[in-house]
């Protein structure tokens, strides 16, 4: 019997993310969906994609995948292994991504997959700032 797709409750793209260690609550610093760039390519030194899961059981593979929509050309791929480790868990995760390389302006997308089957998408945004 194959396992079910785990559902996503949420996928947020962020600077930060600081987790408390007491309570194991989770922080989400300077949430946003786009960025101003005066030039491409343009490399942003680091985002945070925070996720949330349920609905899943055991072990998955785990892959976070950013493509630019207009060409289809995937630009980063991650893998971020998940495991459920009991029934009507909920997961919480962040992938930490340093120097992502942007290579036009335009409309990006990250797809998560568990098992290569995608769970979530969010678009993400590369607007050009004209210089004053």
């Amino acid at each position: 019997m194959d396992k079910p797709r785990p559902n996503a409750i949420a996928m947020i793209i962020c600077d930060t993310v600081i987790a408390d260690k007491k309570t194991n609550k989770q922080s989400l610093i300077n949430i946003f969906n786009s960025i101003g760039a005066q030039h491409v390519p343009f490399v942003h030194q680091r985002l945070n994609v925070f996720i949330s899961l349920v609905d899943g059981i055991g072990e998955y593979d785990g892959r976070l995948v950013c493509t630019n929509i207009s060409t289809d050309q995937q630009i980063m791929s991650i893998n971020c292994p998940v495991e459920f480790k009991r029934r009507l868990q909920t997961i919480e995760f962040h992938c930490e991504i340093f120097g992502l390389k942007f290579p036009s302006y335009g409309t990006y997308i990250f797809d998560f997959y568990c098992n290569d089957e995608i769970v979530i998408s969010r678009k993400f945004a590369v607007n050009e700032i004209k210089p004053k």
